[in-house]
C-alpha cells in the first residue's frame, strides 16, 4: 500500500511538470541589431505587429508585448528567472554563430552592412552626418603641432648606429637593442632620446686624426687629417660600445644606455681617447703641408 501511494505522487509530480508552461530565455538586449539586415528585418516585422496589434484588442496586445521578445526574426517568451552565465554565454555562443554564417554566406561589403534602415548604401568618407566641434585646446594644440616639422621615418644618424651595432647582418635584433636603449635614456631624462644621442656623439667625435702619407722614400710620413661628420659618428659611436662592454649589467641595451648618459654627464672614458687623439695630431703637425 505504502509503495503503491509513492508511484501515485511520482506519476502526479511528473504529470504536473509536464503541465508547467515551458519558457523560452529572451537573448539580451546588446545582441539586438548586430547589422544593418538585421535591423531592417526587425524594422518590418515591429511594422507588421504593429498594424495587427492595432486590428486586435489593446488590451490583449499589451499582453504580448510584456510576454514575449523578438530577435533575428524569432519570437521568445520573457524569462521568469534570472539567466545563470552559462546559458548567457550559450545564448552568446550562439548568436555569434549565427553571425558568422551570415557573414561567410555572403561577402561583407561595409559600405552595405553599416548603412541605416531604409537607406541601401553609406559613405564611410562622409562626416557630414557627425556632430563634432573641436574645443578650444584642441584647435590650440593642432596651430603648435602644424608649426613643426614631420620627423623622418628612418633618422640616418640612428640608422649609422645601427649598422654599427649590427653583427652577422641582423639589423632588426641590432635595432631593436638600440629603441631599448634609447627608451631606457628617455625614462631617466624625459626627453627626446635621439636628440640626446646626436648631442652625445658631437660631445665625443673628434675632429682631427693622423693618417700616414708615403713620400717614395724610406721612411713614411704622419701627418693630421680632418674627419667629416659620418667619421666622427663612427667613432665617437664605436667608443660608447667599448666603454659600454666594461660594465657590469647582462643586458647589452642597458649597458650601452649607461654608457650613453655618462657621455651626456662627460663623464666617459671616451673623452680621454678624444684627447690623445688630438694630442697626436698636435704633436705631427710639423710635416703638415698647405698648398
Amino acid at each position: 500500500m505504502f509503495i503503491s501511494s509513492i508511484r501515485v505522487a511520482r506519476n502526479v509530480r511528473c504529470s504536473t511538470r509536464l503541465l508547467r508552461p515551458v519558457t523560452i530565455p529572451s537573448y539580451p538586449l546588446s545582441l539586438i541589431r548586430l547589422n544593418s539586415t538585421i535591423q531592417q528585418s526587425q524594422q518590418q516585422e515591429q511594422q507588421t505587429s504593429a498594424s495587427e496589434s492595432a486590428s486586435s484588442s489593446p488590451s490583449s496586445g499589451a499582453e504580448n508585448d510584456q510576454g514575449s521578445s523578438k530577435f533575428l526574426g524569432k519570437t521568445f517568451q520573457s524569462p521568469e528567472r534570472e539567466l545563470s552565465i552559462d546559458e548567457k554565454y550559450d545564448l552568446w555562443l550562439d548568436a555569434v554563430k549565427e553571425l558568422r554564417q551570415e557573414l561567410n554566406s555572403k561577402p561583407w561589403n561595409p559600405e552595405t552592412a553599416l548603412a541605416p534602415p531604409g537607406q541601401g548604401r553609406v559613405n564611410l568618407l562622409d562626416s557630414k552626418h557627425i556632430d563634432w566641434t573641436p574645443t578650444e585646446e584642441q584647435i590650440a594644440e593642432k596651430e603648435a603641432l602644424s608649426k613643426k616639422d614631420l620627423p623622418l621615418l628612418n633618422d640616418e644618424v640612428v640608422e649609422h648606429c645601427i649598422n654599427i651595432i649590427m653583427r652577422n647582418g641582423k639589423k632588426q635584433q641590432a635595432r631593436k637593442y638600440l629603441s631599448q636603449a634609447l627608451y631606457l635614456i628617455y625614462l631617466q631624462l624625459r626627453t627626446n632620446p635621439v636628440l640626446v644621442l646626436k648631442d652625445c656623439l658631437d660631445k665625443l667625435g673628434p675632429l682631427i686624426t693622423t693618417r700616414t702619407l708615403k713620400t717614395g722614400f724610406a721612411k713614411n710620413v704622419t701627418i693630421p687629417s680632418p674627419l667629416n661628420k659620418k667619421q666622427r659618428d663612427r667613432i665617437a659611436f664605436t667608443w660608447m660600445l667599448e666603454g659600454s662592454d666594461k660594465r657590469a649589467s647582462h643586458d647589452f641595451s642597458v649597458r650601452l644606455s649607461e654608457e650613453i648618459l655618462s657621455v651626456h654627464e662627460g663623464k666617459s672614458s671616451g673623452f680621454e681617447k678624444r684627447q690623445q687623439m688630438h694630442r697626436a695630431a698636435a704633436l705631427h703637425r710639423a710635416f703638415l703641408k698647405l698648398n
